[in-house]
């Protein structure tokens, strides 16, 4: 039997708050399945099977308080295979196109960019991914067995947000030289056409 704690939480962080139970008890699990959630005042923490078997026990509730090294839950260890993903094609849909007498202008709209692989992440994970229309290829996953976190989503939102705040100062700086080259031009046209008329007299 293998047992599952809780790992540490961080620098000066001892307790922690059970959010969501994802497994019960009897139910079969994979290795790195989640099995709960738990949540800080910094951070969330998934704990996953460290084995693919059955989930013997659970020992938490939601809204349950638990510090690090406690026992949460345990795993029987079984050779279990993993069932392959079934793939559903929609039926194709004829539709009849008929051509508009007058003129149209088309209206490209913005592609929302959709995720591959969103079953293999947490559900809170998903919904960040979702809402801020995040492309996971670009997301640093530092889970384990490249698993994305919620801790890689918030990094890759707080360095895209950098990024577009530098390329609009450095936006800002070139405008703003390019109006001041002008203006030293100014005085220079001045003093050729006031060398010019003293010249022609």
């Amino acid at each position: 039997m293998i047992e599952v704690k809780v790992p540490a939480l961080g620098e000066s962080i001892t307790t922690a708050t059970v959010a969501n139970l994802h497994k019960k008890a009897g139910d079969t699990v994979f290795e790195d399945d989640i099995i709960l959630e738990l949540e800080t005042e910094k951070i969330n923490l998934e704990i996953t099977a460290p084995e693919t078997g059955v989930l013997a026990d659970v020992l938490v509730n939601e809204g349950d308080e638990v510090t690090v090294d406690d026992l949460v839950a345990k795993v029987e260890a079984k050779q279990i295979e993993r069932p392959a993903a079934k793939q559903t094609e929609e039926p194709k849909k004829e539709v009849e196109v008929t051509t508009p007498t007058t003129q149209i202008h088309e209206i490209k709209q913005e592609e929302t960019f959709v995720p591959a692989d969103l079953d293999a992440l947490s559900p809170a994970v998903r919904a960040m991914v979702l809402e801020h229309n995040v492309d996971l290829a670009r997301v640093h996953a530092s889970g384990k067995n490249g698993r994305v976190l919620k801790s890689d989503i918030l990094e890759y939102l707080e360095n895209k947000d950098t990024a577009n705040f530098v390329s609009s100062n450095a936006l800002k700086n070139k405008t703003e030289l390019e109006r001041n080259t002008r203006r030293s031009k100014i005085p220079n046209i001045r003093k050729t056409i006031a060398k010019r008329l003293k010249e022609s007299q």
